[in-house]
């Protein structure tokens, strides 16, 4: 005897029979629009959560920056090089209470000779733009006893900005190292 496709018993029926013998609920597309948003809300909080541990995002809209950009990513822990961006904590100056977070240039690290010059900051072979008048005039200070060569104590960095009238280690001196909060890159 031979059998026909149509005298076989479809697969979709096989299924069917099964569910209603044993009175077994179909899943819907129903629990799919709940469970695959709530699946992506889930992930994108656990990522968020783990961005927030290792990074921070900063964004500068003050008109007195130091140095160029608005938008800022800092990972939190690592020390600056040499020609690095940085976010540090301020220490207490004149002008500035201490624990101010200020992203600036890290011009030298511990035992480089930093030269800074009225226009310029040298540090080997690296040249710096950073014109010192504008800051040394509002601050009543005298170029001529900023400019000269700094060695960079340990364990401290030498902080600039490229910016006219910043405000930056040739009027305060070399930031400590637990100061450091992170090495901050440029987005904007």
């Amino acid at each position: 005897m031979t059998m026909n496709q149509g005298d076989l018993p479809s697969q979709t029926g096989i299924i069917n029979n099964f569910i209603k013998n044993n009175d077994i609920e179909p899943i819907g597309w129903r629990w799919y629009r709940l469970y695959i948003p709530l699946a992506l809300v889930i992930t994108l909080t656990f990522l968020c959560y783990s961005f927030t541990l290792n990074y921070k995002l900063v964004f500068v809209g003050n008109s007195d920056r130091c140095i160029p950009g608005w938008l800022f990513v800092v990972k939190k822990g690592v020390l600056p090089k040499a020609g690095e961006l940085a976010m540090v904590l301020s220490h207490e100056t004149d002008i500035m209470p201490s624990g101010v977070k200020i992203i600036k240039l890290v011009a030298g690290v511990a035992g480089d000779t930093v030269k800074v010059d009225k226009y310029k900051v040298v540090n080997a072979s690296k040249i710096y733009y950073a014109p010192l008048e504008e800051a040394a005039l509002f601050l009543e200070k005298n170029v001529e006893d900023l400019t000269g060569n700094y060695i960079v104590p340990n364990n401290s960095y030498f902080m600039i900005g490229t910016f006219p009238g910043s405000y930056d280690s040739r009027f305060f001196g070399a930031i400590v190292d637990k100061q450091v909060v992170g090495r901050a890159y440029l987005i904007i």
